[in-house]
């Protein structure tokens, strides 16, 4: 079951001279605003060893719905907008490889905007993920990769791709737990190359409320760019995630989710506060 699959509700549109992208967008807002958000289900919800119906992979379909109050991640010209965002997911099922846990994931989704938005908003993505996992200490240690590439939402035009090298350390104790990553994002553009720094703290609530788990976050995340018109930037994210999730028969389940985020920067151009909040449904085949 996904808990957030919402979480690629918005992608950032603040424009970036020389990004050459036709919708004139800033991806790293979609990564500093919503994937943390994600991520809380990977924090909470570990997939157990073996688990699927006779076959190494699972697929997840989704639809997601939001609302956002800054679909365009702007200071000063905010677009209060829905969106829908359809995903389909291969997920392997972990397996281990000595004390090492392998897992991975091929994603393609698009985001889809209301009326006339969606021309400027409007995206689609494909996304490989690969993750290694082993015990340290009290915590775990996760080594990933991933490869992302932006499209215009019909794919027929490509726009950018991203390869995240990531390094993570997770601690558990009882229903809380943290984690502190560090990553580098390399691209074909040097406008989006970066090395960012997240902590996030994660908390299940030990009751369902309403026949939901609902869990609390928190998010504190540093970006640092080196590379073409963005040598020099520096970005702080910090986000108070809320979600909530019920599994229902046949691999059904429903998701709720707001964040309440706000991004400082160096940059005037790069601050701006967001509110997002919304639903997706999922089914696990």
């Amino acid at each position: 079951m996904r808990l957030f699959r919402l979480s690629r509700l918005i992608v950032g549109a603040l424009s970036i001279p020389g990004l050459g992208l036709a919708q004139e967008r800033d991806p790293t807002g979609r990564y500093d605003v919503l994937e943390p958000a994600d991520h809380l289900e990977d924090l909470l919800e570990e997939p157990e060893l073996g688990v699927a119906p006779g076959r190494p992979f699972t697929i997840d379909l989704a639809l997601g719905g939001a609302f956002s109050t800054n679909a365009g991640q702007s200071r000063s010209s905010p677009v209060q907008t829905g969106v829908a965002t359809p995903s389909l997911a291969v997920r392997a099922v972990p397996i281990s490889l000595g004390s090492w846990r392998l897992r991975g994931s091929l994603t393609a989704d698009g985001d889809y905007f209301v009326g006339d938005y969606n021309d400027r908003f409007g995206e689609g993505r494909l996304e490989a993920r690969g993750y290694a996992e082993h015990e340290v200490g009290p915590g775990d240690l996760r080594a990933g990769y991933r490869v992302l590439g932006g499209f215009s939402n019909d794919f027929a035009e490509w726009n950018y791709t991203l390869q995240v090298t990531s390094l993570a350390y997770t601690v558990s104790i009882e229903a809380l737990r943290g984690e502190l990553s560090a990553e580098y994002h390399g691209s074909d553009d040097p406008n989006l190359r970066r090395t960012r720094v997240t902590s996030l703290l994660a908390y299940r609530l030990p009751e369902p409320q309403f026949g939901y788990d609902v869990t609390l976050g928190g998010m504190l995340q540093y970006s640092d760019f080196r590379a073409g018109d963005n040598s020099g930037r520096s970005d702080v994210t910090a986000q108070i995630p809320l979600g909530a999730a019920r599994a229902f028969s046949n691999g059904v389940s429903l998701g709720w989710f707001a964040a309440f985020s706000h991004r400082f920067s160096n940059r005037d151009r790069s601050r701006f506060t967001e509110f997002d909040i919304g639903p997706t449904i999922s089914k696990t085949f």
